[in-house]
């Protein structure tokens, strides 16, 4: 699994960059282009393996047809930041930006167009929005799509994840790193790997700390609006995150539960989001849920759903309704009714319906809050069960903070977050 070190929501911060600016390697044509997908491989941590063989997948071998061709209008371009071999966080190096297009006879070209200065963090807010501007000025388009590989931890703090359940081991999202390089949760017998969102690890005078970004932080990353947004992390798939990301992507594209390390369907991926017209980020999804369900044991294990964000703003005033109506239930409601997205004890990710459900509501408010979720929500799967962990027997397709499953300091911050101010769950 590439993705479980679940980190609360993009990690990322800051090393000391040996130069001051990027260093251009190449400057495309200024063509108008139709079409143009963006993968960022945040791998300067334990998927760094993963992130490699996502792109070679994506490249194909020896070819892939469905890469744009040299001079097509349409353009692939990868972002990615990589450490050397062998898991060398102690030598800086660059993150860059690589446009990959087909000859004619469709073996893949790489063309490195930017190389960051070494000891760049790629997921530090304005480096990865820096990244993304040079992209969007250099390929104009009438979409763009967005598919972003990393780990992740949903909505909670940068760092949370990976601290004692209380946040007081932590800073501004980075804190140390104690055994394994980045903190990685106990794993099954059968050593399956998974993600969490957006870290990185350094090394600091012999020591490895490991930065994150927060979900907000995020946000403030991206610079212009996405046709689509595909998160390939654990736990991202909250309400949280797609009203936090409400304005960045019309459609958003993720995961409840943790994310095995393989990811995406990525050797169809590409046929998908660049072969049909448009983009058929839902065939995208459903390659993804049929690829792990077909597998057996713990390897069939998987959530996803795509969320049209233009339609958020109907669930949140039904939210918020029901949230002020059933406030009482809400904080009394036993977590162990509810059904829950996560493994050993980490007790942030419920489903939404679920809650509400277990609080108590109407047969008519839930009909209306059965409405809501309908009508954003355009695909949602499920396997019975999650990595032998624990069976999924509810599902809407997003998971939300439990209260009296949290803590006052995940209140606390809770009450910044987009969603809560839209709805006051948490007051």
């Amino acid at each position: 699994m590439k993705k479980v070190v679940l980190a609360t929501a993009f990690m990322a911060f800051m090393m000391i960059a040996a130069c001051s600016g990027p260093l251009p390697i190449q400057e495309p044509s200024q063509q108008k282009y139709s079409r143009v997908l963006i993968y960022i491989g945040e791998g300067f941590n334990s998927l760094s393996g993963y992130i490699k063989d996502d792109i070679n997948d994506l490249k194909g071998a020896p070819s892939n047809p469905m890469l744009p061709s040299e001079g097509s209008n349409k353009a692939f371009i990868v972002i990615s930041h990589l450490p050397r071999s062998g898991g060398d966080y102690a030598t800086a190096t660059s993150p860059t930006i690589t446009r990959i297009s087909r000859d004619y006879l469709g073996r893949p070209i790489c063309d490195t167009l930017l190389r960051m200065p070494a000891g760049t963090i790629l997921t530090k807010a304005e480096n990865l929005r820096e990244a993304l501007e040079f992209v969007h000025s250099e390929f104009p388009s009438d979409t763009y799509g967005m598919i972003f590989s990393s780990h992740g931890t949903g909505w909670l703090p940068a760092g949370y994840y990976g601290s004692d359940d209380g946040g007081s081991v932590f800073s501004a999202g980075r804190r140390k790193v104690e055994g394994a390089v980045p903190y990685v949760e106990p794993a099954p017998a059968d050593g399956i790997d998974v993600k969490t969102f957006g870290q990185e690890v350094v090394d600091i005078d012999g020591s490895l700390w490991s930065y994150e970004m927060s979900l907000p932080t995020l946000a403030s990353a991206i610079p212009f609006r996405f046709d689509y947004i595909m998160l390939d992390a654990c736990l991202m798939g909250g309400i949280e995150t797609a009203y936090e990301l409400r304005d960045c992507t019309r459609y958003l594209t993720f995961s409840q539960t943790e994310i095995l390390a393989d990811g995406l369907a990525y050797e169809t991926l590409l046929g998908r989001l660049f072969g049909e017209t448009p983009a058929n980020v839902q065939g995208a999804c459903e390659d993804y849920f049929n690829m792990y369900d077909s597998k057996t044991g713990t390897y069939r294990s998987a959530t996803i759903s795509m969320v049209d964000c233009t339609k958020l703003a109907p669930l949140a005033e039904c939210c918020r309704d029901l949230f002020s109506k059933y406030r009482q239930e809400l904080f009394h409601v036993n977590p162990e009714d509810v059904q829950g997205f996560f493994r050993f004890g980490k007790h942030w990710f419920y489903d939404l319906e679920d809650i509400l459900v277990q609080a108590g509501i109407s047969d008519s408010d839930r009909s209306r809050l059965s409405d809501a979720l309908e009508d954003c929500i355009v695909y949602k799967a499920h396997t019975d069960s999650f990595m032998l962990y624990f069976d999924i027997k509810a599902y809407c397709g997003l998971s939300m903070y439990l209260p009296s499953a949290g803590s006052a300091y995940l209140d606390s911050y809770y009450t910044g977050l987009e969603w809560n101010k839209a709805t006051g769950l948490v007051l």
